[in-house]
């Protein structure tokens, strides 16, 4: 019967039956007055149930006329047992100042974040720095101007990494394209362009989306290899389709022209000691799996590769 009340936003009382309840069930359900403890089980007993205790009271505990009884079937009315209702009081009082502290938390957070974005857009300079670091640690015998000077750096090292991974991210790298041999450098970018396109749409992408395909270093005569390729994209969400499509690569005859393909992110030095660091990781936990029913594998963007755990091919 509890449910009765709050589900029809309505005091559940005798005459508000519970909706839910079995249509099978004939027998009208017995209420026990939580005061007086007397049963009540006919329809036009008078007994009302607390909204936070889920307690029965009648209505001749309680002192209520008719009248009185007959306006809690009012939706827009609650009511709570006196054992209850001081309870009910302070909880309404404490979510209204959660409620409060949270909007104003929440209010200097955004306060916050947007001084720090203005900051990172102005950088901060070494006096700002020394003032700060005053501030938070005093200037005893502490060598602010040195520290700040090496915060400084620290902090435009960051950025300057940042603004390069971010340079980066419509970026991939090529491996194992082999390369034209004509001396005219034109026809050499030309076939380039034409292998990464035809790449590009087998992986099925594309290849209008492709802005720049340029080889990384200088190119050598008899090459024992050849050169990675840099390719830039339209934007990310071509570079993401293409990668999530390079498990084709694995169904390529290894005699054919992407045989011997392979397609990476393109890191920056700090990426791809970490991306290395990982991989390394992956290889360890692979030697040690004894089940040989899982392969780990190194999987996601630049800037947060991790490993993942994936069932072995038979």
């Amino acid at each position: 019967m509890s449910q009765a009340g709050k589900k029809n936003n309505t005091i559940a009382t005798r005459s508000h039956t519970n909706s839910t309840s079995s249509v099978n069930n004939t027998e009208t359900e017995a209420w026990n007055c939580k005061i007086c403890n007397k049963e009540f089980s006919d329809e036009n007993d008078r007994i009302v149930q607390c909204e936070y205790c889920a307690e029965y009271y009648c209505s001749k505990c309680l002192n209520l006329s008719k009248v009185e009884y007959e306006s809690f079937k009012n939706p827009a009315l609650h009511w709570f047992c006196p054992s209850c209702d001081s309870k009910v009081m302070k909880n309404i009082k404490s979510d209204r100042e959660i409620e409060e502290r949270c909007s104003e938390f929440m209010k200097k957070m955004e306060d916050r974040i947007t001084s720090l974005e203005s900051e990172m857009k102005t950088k901060v300079n070494p006096e700002q720095v020394k003032e700060i670091l005053e501030t938070v640690i005093g200037t005893g015998t502490c060598k602010t101007v040195d520290v700040a000077s090496d915060i400084e750096k620290s902090v435009e090292k960051r950025v300057s990494e940042i603004r390069d991974s971010t340079n980066r991210e419509k970026n991939i790298i090529i491996h194992g394209i082999i390369e034209n041999t004509d001396k005219l450098p034109d026809v050499r970018k030309r076939a380039d362009i034409l292998v990464v396109s035809q790449l590009v749409n087998y992986l099925e992408t594309d290849a209008e989306g492709i802005k720049n395909v340029v080889r990384i270093g200088k190119r050598e005569e008899n090459a024992e290899k050849p050169r990675p390729m840099k390719v830039t994209l339209e934007n990310v969400d071509i570079k993401k389709k293409l990668m999530k499509n390079l498990t084709k690569l694995k169904a390529v005859d290894k005699e054919s022209k992407f045989g011997n393909i392979s397609v990476t992110h393109d890191m920056t030095k700090t990426e791809r000691e970490q991306n290395k660091a990982k991989l390394t990781e992956a290889k360890e936990k692979n030697e040690n799996d004894k089940s040989g029913k899982h392969l780990y594998i190194v999987r996601g963007p630049p800037w947060a590769r991790k490993i993942i755990r994936v069932p072995k091919e038979n």
